[in-house]
């Protein structure tokens, strides 16, 4: 008794019971291959509406490999391919400035430049090693702007030139916290006191401390160090225990006094700032 596969129905001999039979050609091998066929038809047609049968990229038919140059590729939001942007782009020219005015190359120039400034380049924010962008504007170049960053501290300035003059370089501040230091106070204070200083040389000086205070004197509490010194001599209102009010004098040396009206104070709080050299 034959036998079918549960697939595709494929015709099989059952060897044991139909060994004395005649072989057929016919049932055992041509109507199966038909079988085969057939579904090997269908099932090329279900994977033709899945998977296309070609391919392009870039509008070129993928029947080989395909080698993409920065023509085929185009920019974001644009027609522009990157082979033409690139192009625009201001490159490194190589150029050490040394030994020459860093302002009077700039203002002779007549393109966009990138460059290299070093200790012999003069008229440079100070003397160093700089990185420079020169950028020119419209109308006849007469508006231009230097901009020069330090390889070593990474401090970035600017100068603009305006017609016929450079107007001076100016610094662009970090996007960094300052640096927060204790206040060194004199023998006989304690507290929380602090001190910082901005990218603008702006010293903030501020805290509690707790001491003796002498009525009616000046009483040094500390000293700021060099670099925190106030640019002028000043006299500044603070705050003491009881709400009484105090003075605090911030001298060009660094000397930091208070000087209060009333005794019996033990407490005074300074929230106080100003320019520094």
């Amino acid at each position: 008794m034959s036998l079918k596969t549960k697939l595709l129905e494929l015709f099989k001999y059952e060897p044991d019971k139909d060994g004395a039979q005649t072989f057929n050609i016919k049932s055992a091998l041509n109507d199966n291959w038909d079988k085969i066929e057939a579904w090997a038809q269908s099932v090329k047609t279900a994977l033709t509406k899945l998977v296309p049968t070609s391919r392009k990229v870039n509008g070129k038919t993928l029947t080989k490999d395909v080698t993409l140059t920065a023509a085929d590729i185009k920019m974001p939001d644009s027609e522009e391919d990157v082979g033409a942007a690139m192009a625009k782009r201001a490159v490194w020219d190589a150029v050490l400035v040394s030994q020459q005015s860093a302002l009077a190359w700039a203002a002779a120039q007549k393109e966009p430049k990138q460059c290299g400034f070093d200790p012999y380049t003069t008229d440079t924010p100070y003397e160093g090693y700089w990185c420079a962008e020169l950028t020119l504007h419209a109308p006849s170049n007469q508006w231009r702007v230097l901009y020069v960053t330090n390889v070593v501290t990474l401090e970035r300035w600017f100068n603009i030139y305006n017609i016929d003059r450079w107007l001076g370089w100016r610094k662009v501040p970090l996007a960094v916290a300052p640096e927060v230091h204790n206040f060194p106070l004199a023998n006989g204070f304690t507290g929380d006191l602090i001190y910082y200083k901005t990218q603008e040389n702006i010293c903030t000086v501020s805290g509690c401390i707790y001491g003796t205070f002498a009525k009616d004197s000046y009483i040094s509490i500390g000293y700021l160090p060099e670099g925190f010194h106030s640019a002028h001599a000043l006299e500044l209102p603070v705050t003491a225990s009881y709400g009484v009010g105090v003075r605090c004098s911030v001298a060009t040396d660094g000397n930091v006094t208070v000087i209060i009206s009333t005794s019996g104070v033990a407490y005074v709080y300074l929230n106080i700032s100003f320019p520094c050299t």
